[in-house]
């Protein structure tokens, strides 16, 4: 662990990511060949996220079983061959040049090695039980070139193992038993380019490992070695790769090292210096934190392919989580340095104002590969720069990048650029600009329209992009894009925009004169607008394109939805619309129909049938409000008379409900008195005589209460066990909250009921009263309702009559 103390700053994804921070090749799976990838055939799910075994088993299981395969793409054209020399247990095969027999002993459960012809050129032994390889079994065999051993029992190679094989060129021992290779090995085999020893998983890579000494004296002329998956007998440790762990590889010419696999953490510093003539690195697939610096400018003399992807955490209980950090500043004065001409013009000081951080990059590189990372960058800088270099295809996508400030400065080569899976939660506006020669951008899954593409209404984000020939933009919800948004990629061929959440397909593909394939499948598209439909017709003139629209709702409706339900069904351009009758159309409604059972003409004629629903609404509507003028008027002229009439059935009304309510009720008291505590000498010494007087029974809460009952439920009960209610109001009456409640539940026997029963007695003058802030409902009784006032003449009388009136009027009247 003390050589994070060096220079070892520089991540895989801090450094390399920084140094050539853009990425993903549409060619090119690192020493397998260019991997194919069909732009309008991805189906996106959830973030991928890789997670070790599974995913690395079946990334290198693919590149074992593929060895036999290329043994025969080797051979050529073959026939076969009957021959006493030919092992019995074995196929054996010529090409049409006659140039070695191609001897194909694979899966024949095979123990040993047979004797083989001597114009054997090409041995495959793959996959048999195979134990031991005699000494000079493959003596004599001068034509041999390719020896396949992969996937046996072998667990022991010495330097007699395979003595001289002077033009054995390529050598598998992938997936054996090996445990211990004798140093010198392989020193007699002069013309050895390719060495396969992956999956052999007892080897380690430690320096104690059989490795380091079998790579002593080996060929010179050695080219491509794999190494991949020899380091996992614990694999849930994590290891360090020792700067001699490939001293002796130092006289050698290899150009392709496949360490992939191997639970590596930590690459020692100067673990490259043996490694002179480099051109193609794969480290994928292991937990690697740091790339020491002094060992990226020793490899990046030569390097032309960096695989690194597939990183994830470290996990080895004893090892802490590393602090990764990365020099932002270095001196760039020294080293060969291209950005835009703008800024070549100003002097040093204005680089370093411009640029937030200033690489040297690898000249010779071409292809960067640092997709699925566990461990991510946060951000990346806006305005990096970098050294003159030749990446030309770039991968980082489920890289964990989260912020892309961009642009950056320098890439002026690149040419196929992968972001896919980066679910950006910021993205730059301008972060596509100073990529002069981009053809194919990969962008799915990562929430690209929420962050640019709904609100880049002037089409900024790809209006450099000049060159570009494909790009991907599924799966980011895109709601809306600008019609300017591809309008300078006059060169496009692909364009993919499935899995969004478009509805309006508006571009402006009038420059457009290759395209290809757009693909808009799985959208919220429902019909074509008459403008694009025009568009499209003047694209199909001149290039021959197809439409994807699978996975959107078209609708079936009439108007403008006919008019392109029409112009997408007509027979000539059907072939533009792959799987044109699995399209569902639905109708307004809700129904679904597929496009092969629609008859176009038919919906076109009940569009255009006379609906005469509009022409009754109308009349129905002119009814009616001459109706409503009429008895307006007839009612206008009788107002008077229906008046009378309305009081009439009103007291008749009334009458019914009080005997209906003295029926219902007990009724023990002819009033409930409410009052405030001011009048309480009045109640008593004037009130209380006329009851005794003229023998009535007043309900008063100072007599008549029950103690150890709530004030509410006292007030309730005498209210509703009372004929009439007397609101003795004073300038004082407003102020109590318990006479207030007395008002509204006496009053509410009126909404319930049908029956006023409130008779207002003011014990003050009225404009006493009115005269001082009182509750608005007490004022307008008071405004509105006939009271008695006291004192007068005919107080008493009144009073009485009040109380004799088994109906009293409505508050309104």
């Amino acid at each position: 662990m003390a050589s994070q103390g060096h220079n070892c700053t520089a991540v895989v994804v801090s450094v390399v990511l920084t140094i050539l921070l853009h990425s993903h090749g549409l060619s090119t799976m690192l020493l397998h060949g260019r991997a194919e990838r069909d732009i309008g055939q991805t189906s996106y799910s959830t973030r991928n996220n890789f997670t070790g075994d599974n995913t690395l088993h079946e990334h290198l299981q693919q590149n074992k079983d593929d060895n036999s395969k290329q043994l025969l793409e080797q051979t050529g054209n073959v026939e076969k061959v009957h021959s006493n020399l030919c092992p019995g247990e074995c196929t054996c095969n010529t090409n049409s040049e006659n140039q070695g027999l191609y001897v194909d002993c694979r899966a024949r459960s095979l123990n040993a090695i047979p004797r083989l012809p001597r114009n054997t050129r090409i041995v495959d032994l793959s996959h048999n039980r195979i134990a031991d390889i005699t000494p000079g079994i493959f003596a004599g065999l001068e034509q041999l070139s390719v020896i396949n051993i992969q996937s046996n029992e072998i667990q022991y190679l010495t330097n007699e193992t395979f003595g001289s094989i002077p033009n054995l060129t390529r050598l598998i021992l992938s997936d054996l038993k090996l445990k211990r290779i004798a140093e010198c090995t392989f020193c007699k085999l002069d013309n050895l380019r390719e060495l396969d020893l992956s999956y052999n998983r007892h080897l380690t890579m430690r320096m104690t490992s059989p490795l380091v000494k079998a790579f002593k004296g080996i060929s010179r002329k050695i080219e491509s070695l794999n190494i991949a998956r020899v380091n996992i007998r614990n694999d849930r440790n994590t290891f360090v790769l020792q700067r001699h762990f490939f001293k002796g590889l130092q006289s050698t010419k290899l150009k392709t090292l496949d360490i992939s696999g191997n639970n590596l953490a930590i690459l020692m510093p100067g673990f490259s210096f043996n490694l002179n003539s480099i051109e193609h690195i794969k480290i994928a697939m292991n937990y690697i934190v740091n790339i020491p610096y002094i060992d990226i400018l020793t490899i990046s003399k030569t390097i032309r392919t960096f695989d690194a992807s597939y990183q994830s955490y470290p996990r080895d209980r004893n090892m802490g989580p590393l602090q990764i950090r990365s020099r932002k500043k270095r001196d760039v004065l020294q080293m060969p340095l291209i950005f835009p001409k703008k800024l070549q013009k100003r002097d040093s000081q204005a680089l370093f104002e411009h640029c937030s951080e200033m690489w040297p990059a690898p000249p010779h590189l071409e292809e960067l590969y640092l997709h699925h990372l566990s461990r991510g960058i946060d951000a990346v800088h806006r305005y990096t720069c970098l050294g003159d270099n030749s990446l030309r295809i770039a991968d980082i996508s489920f890289a964990n990048i989260f912020k892309w400030n961009g642009p950056i400065i320098g890439l002026n080569k690149l040419q196929y650029l992968y972001m896919q899976g980066n679910f950006f939660n910021y993205f730059a506006l301008d972060g596509f600009d100073y990529l002069p020669r981009l053809e194919a951008l990969y962008l799915s899954q990562n929430n690209m329209g929420n962050l640019v593409i709904n609100h880049d209404s002037e089409g900024r984000l790809f209006a450099n992009l000049t060159t570009m020939k494909t790009l991907d933009i599924a799966a980011n919800n895109i709601e809306y894009m600008s019609e300017n948004a591809i309008f300078n990629m006059v060169n496009l061929s692909n364009l993919n925009m499935s899995f969004n959440q478009i509805y309006n397909f508006s571009l402006d593909l009038s420059r457009h004169n290759n395209i290809k394939n757009i693909n808009l499948s799985h959208n919220e598209i429902h019909l074509i607008a008459a403008k694009q439909r025009q568009m499209l017709d003047d694209l199909k003139k001149r290039t021959n394109y197809t439409l994807d629209l699978t996975g959107n709702a078209l609708t079936c409706g009439c108007g403008e939805s006919l008019l392109s339900l029409k112009w997408m069904t007509a027979l000539e351009r059907r072939e533009m619309f792959p799987g044109f009758f699995e399209y569902k159309c639905v109708f307004d409604n809700g129904s679904v129909l597929a496009f092969d059972q629609i008859n176009v003409e038919e919906l076109w004629n009940d569009c255009h049938r006379v609906d005469m629903t509009p022409y009754v609404i109308s009349g129905s509507l002119l009814l009616c409000i001459i109706m409503v003028l009429a008895i307006g008027k007839l009612v206008h002229y009788n107002r008077w008379t229906l008046r009378y009439w309305y009081y009439v059935l009103r007291k008749s009304y009334r009458q019914k409900r009080l005997m209906e309510m003295h029926n219902e009720v007990i009724i023990e008291y002819d009033a409930f008195v409410s009052f405030h505590a001011d009048s309480t000498q009045w109640v008593v010494d004037d009130l209380c005589s006329f009851e005794r007087d003229n023998d009535f029974q007043f309900c008063i809460h100072l007599r008549d209460w029950m103690p150890g009952t709530y004030i509410q439920e006292n007030i309730v009960q005498s209210v509703d066990k009372s004929r009439k209610t007397l609101l003795l109001v004073t300038k004082e009456f407003s102020t109590s909250q318990y006479c207030l409640y007395e008002m509204y539940m006496a009053r509410n026997v009126l909404f319930d009921k049908g029956v006023d029963v409130l008779v207002l007695i003011l014990l003050d003058p009225a404009e006493v009263i009115l005269a001082q802030p009182i509750n608005k409902v007490l004022k307008h009784l008071i405004q509105r309702k006939s009271y008695i006032q006291w004192p007068g003449t005919h107080f008493w009388s009144n009073l009485k009559a009040a109380l004799a009136q088994d109906e009293v009027r409505p508050l309104t009247a």
